[in-house]
C-alpha cells in the first residue's frame, strides 16, 4: 500500500522544465489536467526550447489555459526555432498572437537570425514592425537578412 503523497502538480512542472517529455505524457495520460499550472509549464517548455512537449501541451490542454502569446514572446526572445514553428503551426489564427513583440524580442539577440528570417518568410509583413527588425539586422550585421531585405 502505497503511503507516501506525490505532488502530481509539481511532477508536472519539473518534467516540463527538464525536458522530461514521456514522463509529462504519462502525468497528462493518467492524472486530472485541473491540478496541473499549464501556463507556467509552457512558459518553462518554451524557454528551454523542448518542442516535444511544448507539441504535447498545445495538443492536450485548452490554448487559453497555456497563455501562448506569452509563450511565444519568450521562445522567440530565448531563440527557440523549434517551439516557435510548432506554436505557429497549431495556432491557426495569428491574428491572435503578439507576433510584432514576439518577432522584436527575437531581433534582441545578434544569435537569432535564422529565426528571424523564418518568420519573415511564414508570417505576413503587415503583423511586423520591418523597420525595427532593419534596423536590428544592421546593428548586428546580419549577413543574410541584409543580403534578402537591404537592398
Amino acid at each position: 500500500m502505497l503511503t507516501a503523497f506525490c505532488d502530481f502538480k509539481s511532477a508536472f512542472n519539473t518534467a516540463c522544465m527538464n525536458g522530461e517529455a514521456e514522463i509529462v505524457q504519462l502525468l497528462i495520460v493518467n492524472v486530472n489536467h485541473k491540478i496541473f499550472d499549464a501556463q507556467k509549464a509552457m512558459l518553462s517548455t518554451c524557454i528551454k526550447g523542448w518542442e516535444e512537449i511544448a507539441v504535447l501541451l498545445l495538443d492536450n490542454f485548452e490554448h487559453t489555459q497555456l497563455d501562448i502569446c506569452n509563450a511565444l514572446i519568450e521562445a522567440c526572445r530565448h531563440g527557440e526555432i523549434d517551439v516557435v514553428q510548432a506554436i505557429l503551426r497549431k495556432i491557426k489564427h495569428h491574428n491572435l498572437l503578439d507576433i510584432k513583440t514576439a518577432l522584436n524580442g527575437a531581433c534582441e539577440n545578434h544569435m537569432h537570425e535564422d529565426l528571424v528570417l523564418w518568420i519573415l518568410k511564414n508570417i505576413d509583413h503587415e503583423q511586423l514592425d520591418l523597420t525595427n527588425v532593419r534596423r536590428k539586422a544592421v546593428r548586428h550585421n546580419w549577413r543574410k537578412f541584409n543580403f534578402k531585405y537591404q537592398r
